[in-house]
């Protein structure tokens, strides 16, 4: 019951468009200037990442490692499919798996992070770095993980975020995607 249970909560969070209500809202502007939209790109990225990690936590101290695998597929589908759309609202979902496979297996998602800001230091594009660090944290899970339960979530979320960014993969391939600033 409790893994049912934490399983809505995590949906319930994902739900939730956190990034857009706090950055929304202009707490951002207390940290100093208003930042452009790298700067905006980021804190989004880290209030997702934190999102992810708040649900699988909870799932965790709820149910155990059942609960905690649970939520991280119900954080990140409440994030990408949510019961109500609201308009303007981005939902990429690659932020808020690795926030929840933080809390599964951080060795992994750490390596999966060094992937992907190598990358994206190197091309500059979002979806091309999200695309090359899928198939390395999929594969250093399978080498590095000793839970059968986050080696069968993290193959679960990365069909979820390939479903998702499909659309990204074609407005890259076509050259409409713009390069990541820096500044």
């Amino acid at each position: 019951m409790s893994v049912l249970f934490s399983l809505m909560i995590s949906y319930g969070i994902g739900m939730i468009p956190l990034s857009q209500f706090i950055l929304g809202m202009g707490y951002h502007r207390r940290m100093g200037r208003y930042p452009g939209v790298a700067g905006r790109r980021v804190l989004e990225a880290v209030i997702d990442i934190l999102k992810g990690m708040l649900a699988t936590y909870i799932g965790l101290h709820l149910g155990g490692w059942i609960g905690a695998s649970l939520s991280a597929l119900g954080v990140v589908l409440g994030h990408t499919y949510p019961l109500i759309m609201l308009k303007g609202v981005n939902r990429g979902s690659s932020a808020v798996a690795a926030g929840a496979l933080f809390v599964l297996s951080p060795l992994v998602i750490t390596i999966g992070l060094i992937v992907f800001l190598v990358s994206l230091l190197l091309t500059r594009y979002v979806t091309f770095s999200t695309l090359l660090t899928i198939p390395v944290v999929v594969l250093v899970t399978l080498f590095l993980s000793a839970k059968f339960l986050v080696v069968t979530i993290t193959f679960c979320l990365a069909g979820v975020i390939l479903f998702r960014e499909r659309n990204s993969v074609k407005r890259w391939r076509r050259g409409a995607e713009l390069p990541f600033r820096f500044k």
